[in-house]
């Protein structure tokens, strides 16, 4: 009996044993996730000093400069300030160290630089540094690319539009001296730059159309030989045509419409470019008469005039005009004419368009002109004229 008892109570229950272990086990996972709530606890209460001592730095260094703020102007400004004294001191290097050293300087200020004295004067005015100072900040050209046309970006075009003639001479023969077409669409605002004509000697289009243009056309507009059209329409130019139009010997198309300040005589030299198709040069205070040469256009297909400020005419050289047998629009509208329109405009087969409005023309208009193919016949403001035929419905004349 008493062995029976002793052997039980040294037999261990198996269900004990396993509530026992898993007890453990959960107890041991209990511990491991506790420590690891310390571990992250103490990660925050770390990154939440940080943070703490960050914004504590931020803002003694926002107090700090805010307090210094006047002291830091004024260091810039001793920076950007070259004074006399920097300058000789620059200025006693060699002169290839200080041109690699101001060539680093945007163009736009660098060119400001030259009369801080004599040797920088001479150091920057020359071709040599211009270009150096260029080729840092400008890509090259792409040479394959030979047309300029209003989507791309014109922005170094618009700086040295304005620039000393040598950064412009400089400026166009780097960058502009492939191009056969140039076709900005920028208000410039600004002069045509004389200096970038004798590098442009491939250029046949020249489109400067509604560019805010300011000032004279330029004498050198002359050496380009090769340009065949030539717009300067709607600007603001001034002054006369100069004479050196005339040395455009390729020239096609030449439009100066709209440009008021445009003053003085048609250059004779204007008709001697006999390879003109088109000339339009209304809406300027330009004086006639045409010179005889006009009979040497024996291309001209549109010749649009508007010589408001003439003195009253009554001759205007039409024999010559009905040579021209291969134009098809002539304008003459507000060009103080008078007397008789001529038969020899009957002449001309291939005309479709005809202003002659408001002028001072009278008397009988000759029944060659109904004989003509006219698309557009404009002969208002002419009060005296009379028809021996039966005018066209499309015709505008005063009312009979």
């Amino acid at each position: 009996m008493m062995t029976n008892n002793t052997k039980s109570t040294t037999t261990a229950d198996p269900g004990s044993t396993d509530g026992l272990t898993l007890l453990q086990t959960t107890l041991a996972e209990l511990a491991s996730q506790k420590h690891s709530l310390n571990v992250l606890q103490s990660s925050h209460d770390s990154l939440q000093s940080s943070n703490d001592s960050l914004k504590a730095s931020n803002e003694s260094l926002k107090a700090t400069i805010s307090k210094n703020h006047h002291q830091v102007i004024l260091e810039i400004e001793k920076v950007r300030c070259l004074t006399k004294k920097h300058s000789t001191q620059l200025s006693s290097l060699p002169n290839e160290v200080v041109s690699q050293i101001i060539s680093w300087i945007h163009p736009r200020y660098a060119w400001m630089l030259r009369n801080l004295s004599k040797s920088f004067k001479g150091l920057l005015t020359s071709n040599g540094f211009a270009s150096l100072n260029l080729s840092r900040f400008i890509p090259p050209p792409n040479l394959s690319n030979s047309v300029s046309l209003p989507q791309q970006d014109y922005s170094w075009d618009r700086l040295f539009f304005n620039a000393p003639l040598l950064y412009q001479s400089e400026y166009a023969r780097k960058f502009k001296s492939h191009l056969s077409v140039y076709k900005p669409a920028v208000q410039f605002q600004n002069p045509l730059p004389s200096a970038w004509f004798p590098h442009l000697k491939n250029l046949t289009i020249l489109y400067l159309n509604g560019c805010s243009l300011l000032g004279e056309i330029p004498i050198e507009i002359g050496v380009l030989h090769s340009l065949e059209l030539l717009d300067l329409s709607q600007n603001m130019l001034t002054g006369e045509i100069p004479s050196t139009i005339g040395n455009l010997v390729n020239l096609k198309t030449l439009w100066l419409f709209l440009n008021r300040g445009i003053c003085g005589m048609l250059p004779m030299e204007l008709f001697s470019l006999v390879k003109l198709e088109d000339i339009s040069l209304s809406g300027t205070s330009l004086m006639g008469p045409l010179p005889s040469g006009i009979s040497n256009l024996k291309n001209l297909k549109c010749l649009r005039l508007q010589l408001c400020r003439n003195p009253l005419m009554s001759s205007f050289l039409w024999p010559e005009l009905g040579s021209l047998s291969q134009l098809e629009v002539l304008d003459l509208q507000k060009c103080n004419l008078s007397g008789t329109i001529p038969k020899e405009l009957g002449q001309l087969q291939e005309l479709l368009e005809l202003s002659l409005s408001d002028n001072k023309l009278g008397g009988i208009v000759p029944v060659e002109l109904e004989e003509l193919n006219l698309e557009v016949c404009e002969l208002e403001g002419n009060s005296n004229l009379v028809f021996p035929f039966e005018v066209p419905e499309h015709w505008n004349i005063d009312a009979q």
